[in-house]
């Protein structure tokens, strides 16, 4: 007996260590080669002002809670690094991921569940996703496996309870609505586990209570933002797109263009998800999928994409628990075979996608270090630079083929006239227009027709992306000539 629970022991170790390695390299590799993205960008702006200023700016002009941006504030204050190095603060969290969804994994479904877990949730590349990128849902996914983990700890009725463990549950529940208000669900679905037996967990609604009490002072921000909720979905989002975005990002453009394989792991993520939750029934892990469920309903309510990809990450280490249940239960059978096999397919999918968005440009996000060593060859000193839409600038507004340029950003719609006057303004010079994003603030594209209208095309590049929010397009358009007023023709060195 001693010695196979010391050889269950090694596997669940195992597992673990395995897990680590794999999820280091893939956080860390090549992590601060490419530059900030706009939403790191946008971050580390607001985080940049006084804490007054930096209030206002995020109730004003986001949808999120401010845990974040003051975690980011501070830190930007002690250390001090290229932007992109700040993504090493948050890519740890993937990491402590990890061995929280271990952790809960071998309370629930034994050591090789545990491995398993520990492996699917390294390489779900849904979850890489967000910890390569520094935002918010890196720590929301950690604080959520986190909570639940701590949550468990403190109810083992065979060891002791310390006051320790409960503080550190308190402290998850307060922090997850503060770091992304979709973290409040978790919170949610954890007192509804708590009800169930009131007596015994009374400590978790206490804890919930706490976080409701400590969320107050921020309610009245929270009517001003909510007009800026859902925005990032963009107009064209598919929620059949949901499961299999949130759970394989970087997945082939091959796949995804067969609309047969898009359901087909719609249903197979679903199944998983079900079957798992069926099995661990007796253990928490139907109320961890209780959050989605929620998540699924305010969706239907509040008329708000909140089934946007990354704001589903967070539940990519629960996916993994409940494909480690399905895996662990079939392997207990004569269905071994099946269990390995189910593993692999996993595994390997998850694989490939990792690479996709490691190794090949094409899956990753914009790399501006490319448009601006484009511009840079091109670019003179007269000539001025258009951002459709404006965000961006936050990124490139002080490389050199941008600094010192007059520039011009709309960032929506209201702001379009001002930008057609200032292409007017600039009669004489030659624009740079660069397109990303652009369904945000010019979803007809008057800008760039305005432009080619009047104005010859002397350079076309464009950086592809398998996702369409991170392709670029840039055009430099020629000043307005008097002797060709309409002229369009494309010259020199561009691409088409």
């Amino acid at each position: 007996m001693i010695r196979a629970r010391a050889s269950s022991s090694l596997i669940a170790y195992g597992g673990l260590g395995l897990g680590l390695a794999i999820g280091a390299v893939a956080l860390f590799w090549n992590l601060t080669k490419s530059s900030l993205y706009i939403d790191e960008a946008f971050s580390l702006h607001i985080a940049s002002y006084p804490l007054p200023a930096m209030l206002q700016l995020i109730v004003h002009n986001d949808a999120h809670p401010p845990l974040f941006y003051l975690f980011s504030h501070y830190l930007i204050m002690l250390v001090h690094v290229p932007a992109e190095r700040y993504r090493l603060f948050t890519a740890p969290c993937g990491l402590i991921t990890i061995v929280a969804t271990w952790a809960i994994a071998r309370r629930i479904l034994g050591d090789a569940g545990a491995a398993v877990a520990a492996l699917l949730t390294a390489a779900a590349p849904g979850l890489l996703d967000a910890d390569r990128v520094y935002r918010m849902y890196a720590p929301l996914a950690m604080l959520s496996m986190l909570s639940w983990w701590s949550l468990l700890c403190a109810l083992d009725e065979g060891r002791r309870r310390p006051a320790i463990v409960w503080s550190m549950y308190a402290v998850c529940a307060v922090a997850l609505p503060y770091v992304h208000y979709l973290g409040a669900l978790t919170v949610a679905a954890q007192c509804c586990y708590a009800a169930v037996d009131a007596r015994r967990r009374w400590p978790v609604l206490a804890a919930g209570g706490l976080a409701v009490a400590a969320f107050v002072p921020w309610i009245a921000a929270v009517g001003i933002q909510y007009a800026h909720g859902g925005l990032a979905a963009g107009p064209d989002f598919d929620l059949r797109l949901a499961p299999v975005e949130s759970v394989l990002a970087g997945i082939p453009l091959a796949w995804m263009g067969q609309a047969s394989f898009v359901v087909g792991a719609d249903v197979v993520i679903l199944a998983v998800l079900v079957i798992g939750a069926w099995l661990a029934r007796s253990t928490p892990l139907p109320f961890m999928l209780m959050a989605l469920a929620l998540q699924i309903l305010l969706t239907a309510v509040l008329h708000k994409p909140l089934l946007f990809p990354r704001y589903l990450h967070e539940y990519v280490p629960v996916f993994a628990l409940c494909a480690a249940a399905v895996i662990a239960a079939l392997a207990a059978t004569r269905a071994r075979v099946a269990a390995v096999a189910l593993a692999a397919i996993v595994l390997t999918t998850f694989a490939i996608c990792d690479a996709d968005m490691i190794l090949d440009p094409l899956y990753q996000r914009t790399d501006w270090y490319l448009v601006n060593n484009h511009v840079a060859t091109l670019e003179r000193r007269t000539d001025a630079m258009l951002f459709v839409q404006g965000f961006p600038v936050l990124v490139v507004g002080t490389y050199p083929a941008f600094a010192a340029h007059d520039q011009a950003a709309p960032a929506s719609a209201q702001m379009l006239p001002d930008a057609r006057a200032w292409i007017i303004a600039h009669t004489h010079d030659r624009i740079w227009y660069v397109e990303n994003q652009y369904w945000y603030a010019d979803p007809a594209r008057v800008l760039l027709r305005d432009l080619a209208r009047d104005r010859r095309v002397l350079d076309r590049w464009a950086e592809p992306r398998a996702d369409a929010a991170d392709a670029v397009t840039v055009i430099l358009f020629d000043s307005v000539s008097p002797r060709e007023p309409s002229g369009n023709r494309e010259q020199g060195h561009g691409r088409p």
